[in-house]
């Protein structure tokens, strides 16, 4: 079984070395409209949904949460974004969709990992992930410099009808498989799901680069100011998290969830949702590849060392020896 699910690294950077070949060698004309619609009937089965009295429960781990992600990384991705790419509109817009949006899956995984809280995780998902469609468009209105009305007429149309299909597919799978099944069934199947959210970034990652377009993306240059941006905004968002343990009074299981959902990046959805809000954009989706690439090993360092440092917490400290007097 463990060749048939390969690392999702690995995954991806066979899926873009395919790719590039097929271009290389006669454009392949693959359909990703469909990859796109499955990809994102994945992410929306595999959703947890519900939590509310966690969050009530959490409420300043909550707002350090929400600030950290949609109020203070953002400008931070927009500093090193400016100071890393400043003269490559494309490669600046998808290191932008790359790292101004945060995880709404995978994170959670490692957080279990690591000790974090992941009750508190799961019911932040649905916040989150509402917000970022929201913020969506005036991202890019921001980012392009068209008026948001504009941009909100001509992104939505395909936003909702490629997000609605998908979402209502998912919603009454989840529906059916909770009514015939049960919970353990439908946990069973969204843990399918999400096995399979890899699979289905690869195969959009093969279908945007076999036409031929991502050569450019790849260039040493692009490549290692993407890599360098991506390793700048990972460093400064560790650095905030070790802040606000400090300042915010948190557990240690909501600290290590401030971590892992501060760094962790919501690509697989990005990727999706700028396909079909931009087009096809092979260098767009290389930058964005990339990030996820970078991503990976640093969320399992990450793991490891949340795990040590919580083994030393917990570790009983020596007795100080006592002294006599003479």
């Amino acid at each position: 079984m463990r060749l048939l699910r390969p690392h999702p690294a690995l995954l991806f950077l066979l899926a873009m070395g395919a790719g590039l070949m097929l271009g290389v060698f006669g454009p392949v004309a693959i359909p990703v409209d469909p990859i796109i619609m499955v990809l994102l009937g994945l992410l929306f089965l595999e959703v947890r949904l519900g939590g509310g009295r966690e969050l009530l429960r959490s409420r300043r781990a909550v707002v350090v949460v929400l600030g950290l992600n949609f109020l203070i990384l953002p400008a931070v991705a927009l500093g090193v974004t400016a100071l890393i790419v400043p003269d490559d509109d494309l490669v600046r817009l998808g290191l932008l969709i790359y790292l101004l949006f945060p995880c709404t899956d995978w994170f959670l995984g490692f957080t279990r990992v690591a000790g974090g809280s992941t009750a508190l995780g799961a019911a932040l998902i649905p916040v989150s992930l509402v917000l970022q469609l929201l913020l969506y468009p005036v991202w890019i209105s921001a980012l392009s410099g068209r008026s948001l009305p504009g941009v909100v007429e001509a992104l939505w149309p395909a936003l909702l009808e490629g997000l609605l299909v998908p979402a209502g597919v998912a919603v009454v799978l989840r529906v059916l498989i909770g009514l015939l099944g049960g919970r353990a069934v439908l946990e069973r199947v969204q843990g399918i799901a999400g096995g399979c959210v890899p699979w289905a970034i690869a195969a959009l990652i093969l279908g945007l680069f076999s036409s031929g377009l991502g050569e450019a993306a790849l260039e040493p240059a692009t490549l290692g100011r993407v890599l360098a941006g991506v390793v700048m905004f990972f460093a400064v968002s560790l650095a905030l998290s070790e802040l606000v343990r400090r300042w915010a009074g948190l557990a240690e299981d909501e600290v290590t969830l401030v971590v892992f959902t501060t760094t962790a990046r919501n690509a697989p959805l990005m990727l999706a949702v700028t396909a079909l809000a931009l087009g096809e954009n092979a260098v767009i989706t290389a930058v964005i590849v990339l990030g996820m690439l970078l991503e990976f090993p640093h969320l399992t360092a990450l793991t490891w060392w949340m795990r040590r440092r919580r083994r030393g917490a917990r570790r009983p400290r020596a007795a100080t020896p006592l002294t006599t007097a003479a």
